[in-house]
């Protein structure tokens, strides 16, 4: 069952904002816009989450105060809408304080880096409920983080990438790269390789026959 919430404020567009935050962050709302109305649903029905605008002034400390006296809702997270500076008493003694301007992700990001909420979270979802809300706060505050570090850019077009010409300077060096022929300044008259290892091997051949005609020549004068 979900953790239920009192939300009192006369201001519409501050109860629009902060209902829609509760909603997200999966309260039930019961919104009041009197004093009256709201008192009789504080001591009728037991609330986890009892919040209310000082904007009210004495109402708003008045119904924080039943909240905190009431035996169904004095372990209630409680929490004051305004700036703490120039609070009541009965004001400033609320769990928390939620400072304007009042906008839904902002009022979410605020709830959800409050360690006393995410303790009695804890105790108001069932393990898996309070499993998963710990794995989006942890996202929300990343994204958060991540939005202060990377401002994005809305409505930018993506980039268009074109193939980058070559200039005047580099078609020229392709050209002539492209035309070079390596073998084009040899000289046609020199020996090439085959005519080398032919002639070495006519050489090779006369040393032979040399030694050959050397030893015949020795044998004849030793028998002589």
């Amino acid at each position: 069952m979900s953790p239920r919430s009192l939300l009192f404020s006369s201001n519409e567009e501050t109860s629009r904002q902060i209902g829609q935050a509760l909603i997200e962050l999966d309260f039930s709302v019961d919104s009041c816009r009197e004093i009256f109305a709201a008192l009789e649903k504080l001591t009728t029905r037991r609330y986890e989450a009892v919040i209310a605008d000082s904007c009210d002034g004495a109402e708003a400390a008045f119904l924080l105060k039943t909240a905190r006296e009431l035996k169904s809702t004095q372990s209630a997270f409680t929490v004051v809408l305004g700036d703490s500076e120039g609070l009541s008493a009965d004001l400033t003694g609320a769990t928390h304080v939620l400072r304007s301007p009042f906008i839904s992700e902002k009022v979410k990001y605020d709830l959800l880096t409050c360690d006393v909420f995410l303790a009695n979270m804890r105790s108001w979802l069932t393990p898996a409920e309070s499993s998963r809300k710990a794995i989006d706060a942890a996202a929300v505050v990343d994204s958060k983080a991540l939005g202060e570090l990377e401002p994005r850019v809305i409505g930018a077009e993506p980039q268009e990438f074109r193939a980058i010409e070559p200039s005047p300077i580099q078609s020229l060096i392709t050209t002539e790269a492209g035309s070079f022929d390596p073998m084009e300044d040899v000289d046609a008259n020199l020996p090439s390789h085959s005519d080398i290892q032919t002639l070495f091997a006519t050489r090779m051949l006369k040393q032979k026959r040399a030694r050959r005609v050397g030893r015949s020549f020795l044998c004849c004068y030793a028998s002589d």
